[in-house]
């Protein structure tokens, strides 16, 4: 994710491979933004293709970001303000796509 007026990513493996999803099935994540962020502050979300130890070239397929939100002040979840559906797919030899920006 790139918030506005800069070029910092924010990862959900804060920046650490072996945090990275490594399944074959939907799954959820979190990425942490600097405190005070709102949805008029998110550029881009990006999804990457991270390789964890032996590259087997096997492509990542993306087809949907069902729900994003922020967490209100309570740390509670807000409603969902981002969604994407689509098809990507990530290779070796491009391992990241933006799937919704500004």
């Amino acid at each position: 994710m790139r918030l506005t007026g800069g070029d910092t990513v924010y990862l959900s493996n804060h920046v650490d491979p072996t945090w990275s999803i490594q399944r074959d099935i939907p799954a959820a994540t979190t990425v942490e933004l600097p405190a005070g962020s709102t949805l008029d502050d998110i550029a881009a979300v990006s999804v990457h293709r991270v390789v964890v130890g032996t590259d087997t070239g096997a492509p990542v397929d993306v087809t949907q970001l069902g729900r994003g939100f922020l967490l209100g002040s309570d740390y509670l979840p807000g409603p969902s303000q981002l969604n994407w559906t689509g098809d990507v797919e990530l290779t070796a030899s491009a391992p990241s796509a933006v799937v919704w920006s500004r």
